[in-house]
C-alpha cells in the first residue's frame, strides 16, 4: 500500500475537498427538491421547534422545477447539429476496434456521445467536481471499457498539473451482505483506488466475518496481493496493475471555474442564481405558511359548559366524566359545548342582568384576514422565476422579444444566452475526447483523430424572428450565402418534429447547384442552360427529387458521398427525359432551401 493513500485512510484530503463537498450539498437540494428544511431552519433561529416543525409540513419545494426548465433549456445545445463529429484512425482495424468501444459505451448502451452528454449535464447541475475514470479490463482477451464516476466526496485526494489530475485517491463504498445463522447480516465495505504514474492500486478492507461466510472477496482472489496492512482496526489487502495508457484514466468533469478557489475547482452552470434559490425557499416559505394559516376565515364562537349527563347518572366535569374520570363522549374532553353543525341548536341560558342582550350575531362569527401581505408574497415567490433564468442565462426566457422588436435587437437578445450555453459545450466536449484519447492508447492506435465541435446557433429564436431578419438582411444587401443559412433555419424550425425529412434534406443540400449565386444571376444562368444540362434539370425539380428520395430511398442518409450521388444522378436522368418527352419547360420558382441548424 502506497504512503499516500495510508495518509488519506488517515484523513488527508485535498485542499478544496471540504468546498466541493458543501457546494454539491446544496447543489442537491436544489436540485433534487431534498433537505431543503435546514436551509429553511437556519433562517428560522426565532422559531420554537413545534413552529419549525410546522413550518416544514406546509413549505412546498420550488426549486426542482425550476431547475428541471433550466435543465431543459440547456438540452437544446445538443439538438444542433455538430459542425464536426468524427473519430478517425489510420487503419480499417483501428477503425473497427475503436468504433465498437465507442458505439455501446455507457452502463445502459449508450454512445460515447449520448454519454458525454447526459454526464455533463447531469453532473454539472448536481456535482460539477465529481470525477471520471474510464475503466479498462481485458477479459478474455477482448478490451472493454467502462465509464465509472466518483462524487466529489469520494474524490478524497489528487493533485493538478497543467489542468491534469495524478496521484489520485478515490472511495468507493460497496454494500454487502451474509448470513449469520439464521439472520442477514450486512456490511459497509471501504475501497481505495489510488492512481499514480502507470500504477493503480486497489486497497479492499477486509471483514472476517464477510470473508469467511460470504464470496464477496472472490473477484480479488485472481489477483495477486501485494500487501496487507492494518490501519486504526481495519485492515486492508491491496493488489497493483499497471495502466495500460499513457495517462492516468481519470478527469474533471465540470467547466465553470469556482471564483472562490482560485479557478482549482468547478461549480455548476447555474451557480450565479445560488442567492437566488436561497431567497426563493425563504420566501416561499413564508408565504406557504401565511397561506395556511393566515387565509382563512378565523370562527370566533360563544360556548357554553358542556352538562352532559349519561344514562348512569354520571355527568361531565370540564371535558371528563364523573366520577369515572372518562373522557366525556359529548364534547371529546374540551368541556365546552359548541355549534358543530347546522343541525345543532346551541341553548343558552339568558342573562339574569336585564341590560345585557345577547343577539344570534353574538354567538358565532367570523374575522377575515388582510389579504395585501399574502399577495405581495405570491408575487414575490412567482417572480424568482424570471430572476434566476436571467441570472443564469443573461436573458429572462420568460419574457422573449415582442413583435416590434428589430432584428438586431432580437438576434443580440438570444446571443447573451448562446454565449452561456455554447461556453456549456466545453464539458461534454471535454469528457468526449479524453474518453477516446484514453481508449486509443489503451488499443495502440498511435495516430487517430478525434473532433467534437457543436455549432453556436441553438435555433432558439420563433419562426417570426427568422423572417423578421431574413426581412432585415434582404433590405440590407446580404450575401446569397447569408440568406441561405437564415432560410436553413427557417426550414429547420418549421420542420423541428419531423427529423427523417431534415436530415435527407441536409444530405441532399451539397448536391444543390448555383447555391453560392444571388437570385437574379441564378436566373439568368438556369434560363441560359440548353434543357438537357444536367445542373437545371436538378436545380428546377430539386424539392421534387428530395422528396422521391424521402418516399423511396431511407437508407439515403447512411450511404457515402458516391452513392448518393449515384442515386441523385438516377433521378436526374428521369426528370430530364420526362421533361423532353413532354416537350415541357419547368418554371423557375423561389426555393428556400434549409438545413437542421
Amino acid at each position: 500500500m502506497k504512503d499516500l493513500t495510508i495518509q488519506v485512510i488517515k484523513g488527508l484530503r485535498h485542499k478544496e475537498y471540504y468546498r466541493t463537498v458543501e457546494i454539491a450539498h446544496f447543489y442537491t437540494q436544489v436540485v433534487d427538491g431534498i433537505g431543503q428544511g435546514e436551509l429553511v431552519l437556519s433562517l428560522r433561529d426565532r422559531e420554537s421547534e413545534a413552529q419549525q416543525i410546522q413550518r416544514l409540513k406546509v413549505t412546498q419545494n420550488r426549486t426542482k422545477a425550476i431547475y428541471g426548465k433550466l435543465e431543459s433549456f440547456l438540452k437544446r445545445v445538443y439538438r444542433t447539429d455538430k459542425i464536426n463529429l468524427d473519430v478517425k484512425t489510420e487503419t480499417e482495424t483501428g477503425q473497427q476496434l475503436i468504433n465498437s468501444s465507442l458505439s455501446k459505451y455507457g452502463n445502459n448502451g449508450e454512445t460515447l456521445l449520448q454519454y458525454s452528454e447526459d454526464l455533463a449535464l447531469f453532473m454539472n447541475g448536481k456535482d460539477p467536481n465529481a470525477l471520471y475514470w474510464v475503466k479498462h479490463e481485458r477479459i478474455n482477451n477482448i478490451d472493454t471499457f467502462e465509464p465509472v464516476v466518483f462524487n466529489s466526496d469520494c474524490a478524497l485526494y489528487y493533485e493538478k498539473t497543467k489542468g491534469a489530475l495524478n496521484n489520485i485517491v478515490l472511495i468507493d463504498h460497496l454494500d454487502a451482505q451474509y448470513l449469520d445463522g439464521a439472520s442477514m447480516k450486512y456490511k459497509n465495505i471501504c475501497i481505495y483506488y489510488t492512481f499514480t504514474a502507470g500504477v493503480l492500486d486497489i486497497s479492499v478492507e477486509i471483514d472476517a466475518d464477510l470473508a469467511t461466510k460470504s464470496d464477496f472477496y472472490k473477484p480479488y482472489e485472481v489477483y495477486e496481493k501485494t500487501s496487507s496492512l492494518k490501519i486504526g482496526n481495519k485492515i486492508f489487502n491491496t493488489y497493483s496493475f499497471e495502466l495500460e495508457s499513457e495517462n492516468i484514466p481519470v478527469t474533471t468533469i465540470g467547466y465553470k471555474k469556482d471564483r472562490i478557489t482560485d479557478g482549482n475547482t468547478f461549480v455548476s452552470f447555474w451557480d450565479d442564481s445560488t442567492e437566488l434559490f436561497k431567497q426563493l425557499i425563504n420566501v416561499g416559505s413564508q408565504y406557504d405558511i401565511s397561506l395556511i394559516l393566515h387565509t382563512f376565515l378565523q370562527k370566533i364562537q360563544l360556548y357554553t359548559p358542556c352538562d352532559y349527563i349519561d344514562s348512569s347518572g354520571a355527568e361531565c366535569r370540564a371535558g371528563y366524566m364523573h366520577p369515572s374520570n372518562k373522557l366525556c363522549t359529548a364534547c371529546n374532553g374540551t368541556g365546552k359545548k359548541v355549534h358543530t353543525s347546522a343541525q345543532d341548536v346551541i341553548e343558552i341560558e339568558y342573562p339574569d342582568d336585564d341590560t345585557v342582550k345577547i343577539l344570534p350575531k353574538d354567538l358565532v362569527s367570523y374575522v377575515t384576514m388582510p389579504f395585501d401581505i399574502v399577495q405581495h408574497q405570491a408575487n414575490e415567490v412567482y417572480g424568482y422565476p424570471s430572476k434566476i433564468t436571467e441570472a443564469v442565462y443573461g436573458i429572462d426566457l420568460t419574457h422573449k422579444p415582442n413583435a416590434a422588436t428589430t432584428a438586431t435587437a432580437n438576434q443580440n437578445f438570444y446571443d447573451t444566452a448562446y454565449d452561456m450555453m455554447f461556453e456549456f459545450t466545453k464539458a461534454p466536449t471535454h469528457i468526449f475526447k479524453f474518453t477516446v484519447d484514453i481508449i486509443a492508447q489503451v488499443l495502440n492506435l498511435n495516430r487517430y483523430s478525434s473532433n467534437l465541435v457543436y455549432s453556436n446557433n441553438f435555433n432558439l429564436e420563433t419562426e417570426y424572428d427568422l423572417f423578421t431578419l431574413r426581412e432585415a438582411a434582404v433590405k440590407a444587401g446580404a450575401t446569397p450565402e447569408t440568406l441561405e443559412a437564415i432560410d436553413k433555419r427557417i426550414l429547420t424550425k418549421q420542420n423541428k418534429n419531423n427529423a427523417e425529412y431534415m436530415a435527407i434534406f441536409k444530405a441532399m443540400r451539397k448536391f444543390l447547384p448555383f447555391s453560392n449565386l444571388g437570385a437574379d444571376l441564378k436566373k439568368n444562368l438556369v434560363l441560359s442552360l440548353p434543357d438537357k444540362n444536367r445542373q437545371k434539370t436538378l436545380y428546377l425539380n430539386f424539392n421534387e427529387i428530395t422528396n422521391d428520395i424521402l418516399a423511396n430511398r431511407k437508407d439515403f442518409v447512411l450511404l457515402d458521398y458516391n452513392a448518393q450521388k449515384n442515386i441523385i444522378e438516377s433521378y436526374i436522368e428521369e426528370y430530364k427525359e420526362r421533361a423532353l418527352n413532354d416537350n415541357t419547360i419547368v418554371n423557375i420558382r423561389d426555393r428556400v432551401i434549409e438545413e437542421e441548424a
